[in-house]
């Protein structure tokens, strides 16, 4: 684990010490390098499952049209490390002001309502009714 003075990198950790994590954290990050070949990851939806919002700087189009229509975070330019830093103070300043918390539940509600476990099941059902023919 590498920590600075607002910044703490955890490297992998087992699914059971994430709740902890996010509970201390103010944004999750998902950077990765300019070329990156990456869609969704695993990290995005834990992130906001955990009503973290998010800085990401994934270039592919399905990432950065969530972000922005669910207003869950900021997709900034891959390599733009000053973009970046921009996101990081925008969340530092909510903040500060007392308005990041409105953020994260904005986050932890938005993934409830389209990928929590109930809409999985339920989506899920009607695709197998349908399958099957009752629908």
């Amino acid at each position: 684990e590498k920590v600075y003075p607002c910044l703490r990198f955890f490297g992998w950790k087992s699914a059971d010490l994430l709740p902890d994590i996010f509970m201390e954290s103010d944004v999750g990050l998902v950077l990765y390098p300019k070329g990156a070949v990456n869609s969704l990851t695993n990290k995005f939806f834990e992130y906001l499952a955990g009503s973290l919002p998010i800085v990401s700087t994934l270039s592919a189009e399905e990432p950065c049209q969530l972000l922005r229509e669910s207003r869950t975070g900021i997709n900034c330019m891959p390599g733009d490390s000053d973009s970046v830093y921009n996101a990081l103070c925008h969340f530092s300043k909510l903040k500060k002001n007392g308005l990041l918390e409105a953020e994260k539940v904005r986050c932890r509600r938005f993934f409830e309502n389209s990928y929590g476990i109930k809409k999985i099941y339920e989506r899920f059902s009607l695709f197998v009714e349908e399958i099957v023919g009752l629908r």
